[in-house]
């Protein structure tokens, strides 16, 4: 049996798009929402806690966040498997993903999950899977699954028209 993650970044406070999720999100076992903007993170959070509530629940600060409590970058591990979420700012990631790439093997990570470009990504660098959901508020989000081995794959999604 696999582990699933769901992640979304880049709401920007699209309602509809927030909704949309909730109804179509598959069962899981964690939901990471990385960032830009913390009301939608807290959305996620209250909807989660009713629609799936057994799934854990990771969120960080994006650029757009500059006065939230929550943290910039957190480290997780799920299944066995060390990840790194941030939203990707911090990184540089509109011109590059090697600082993204080196700073998850710095922390020993080999997933990492980060927005902010508003362009899905999902292409393995130097044994790290570089994984953006992209912008939720274009319809666009994504599942990370962990099989039994360790093995990792995402699949990039776009919420029906």
């Amino acid at each position: 049996m696999s582990y699933r993650i769901v992640c979304a970044s880049d709401g920007h406070g699209a309602r509809n798009a927030r909704e949309a999720l909730v109804r179509q999100m598959p069962a899981c076992d964690l939901f990471c929402y990385l960032g830009d903007v913390e009301s939608d993170a807290l959305y996620f959070r209250a909807a989660l806690a009713q629609v799936r509530p057994a799934a854990a629940f990771l969120a960080v600060a994006g650029n757009c966040d500059p006065f939230s409590a929550l943290a910039l970058t957190v480290r997780h591990q799920a299944a066995g498997v060390r990840l790194l979420a941030t939203h990707g700012h911090l990184f540089s990631v509109k011109q590059t993903l090697d600082l993204l790439a080196q700073a998850a093997l710095d922390n020993g990570c080999v997933l990492t999950l980060f927005g902010h470009t508003h362009i899905p990504c999902c292409q393995w660098q130097g044994g790290v899977l570089l994984f953006n959901p992209g912008a939720l508020r274009q319809g666009q989000w994504g599942v990370v699954e962990i099989g039994e081995k360790g093995e990792i794959s995402g699949q990039l999604r776009t919420l029906p028209a």
